[in-house]
């Protein structure tokens, strides 16, 4: 399990409040339940939270007119995470 302080995901995170941060965790159930995830203990399932939480506030700031956007399979993998699974672990450098 990636911990990395320097996952641009994880940085710029806004706070919520209990009640918002609450209202995730039902949300998070649900997707873990919809893409079958499950982590080998609670400290993984804390950290694929806090991706996850990242995750739907960075795409909650991309509206596309009256389309919703909506956590996918990759919502709780860092970015690194997709590059390395899916893209066989090559990253292009600008």
């Amino acid at each position: 399990m990636k911990t990395s302080d320097d996952d641009e995901r994880m940085m710029g995170s806004k706070r919520l409040t209990n009640e918002e941060e609450e209202a995730l965790k039902v949300i998070f159930q649900e997707w873990m339940n919809k893409c079958n995830r499950n982590y080998k203990d609670e400290a993984e399932k804390a950290y694929r939270f806090e991706v996850f939480k990242s995750t739907v506030q960075r795409i909650g700031k991309h509206k596309y007119g009256d389309c919703e956007c909506l956590p996918n399979n990759f919502a709780d993998l860092t970015f690194e995470e997709v590059i390395q699974k899916y893209c066989s672990g090559k990253r292009k450098r600008r």
